[in-house]
């Protein structure tokens, strides 16, 4: 069995010598894993896919999807947003290029 002197070398030896590192990097991880599970599972609470406001939400999501008699105009508007959005960047890339005086861009088209 180890002597008192002999366990305080070990450990001085894992804390001082060449594990030193090791152990810093495993102390590190522990603490973000720690951190990690207290934000996912407890401060914000996330209770895991087979919870019922998770499964409401997963139920909703299904209806619109199928467009069972649920609509939102958020999302009505979000659509006509994200629809329109590449004829806006168009012009307003056509409108940037206009002012350049560039001959490699003169009667460039933009798609």
């Amino acid at each position: 069995m180890a002597s008192e002197v002999q366990v305080q070398e070990i450990v001085h030896s894992l804390e001082e010598g060449k594990w030193k590192p090791w152990i810093q990097v495993a102390v590190l991880l522990a603490a973000v894993a720690f951190v990690v599970n207290l934000w996912f599972f407890r401060d914000a609470g996330f209770r895991g896919f087979g919870h019922p406001v998770a499964m409401d939400q997963a139920q909703i999501s299904r209806e619109l999807a199928r467009g069972n008699g649920f609509s939102t105009k958020f999302i009505e508007v979000a659509s006509d947003v994200n629809a329109g959005m590449a004829e806006y960047v168009v012009g307003r890339v056509q409108a940037m290029l206009a002012g350049r005086q560039s001959p490699s861009l003169d009667g460039a088209r933009v798609l």
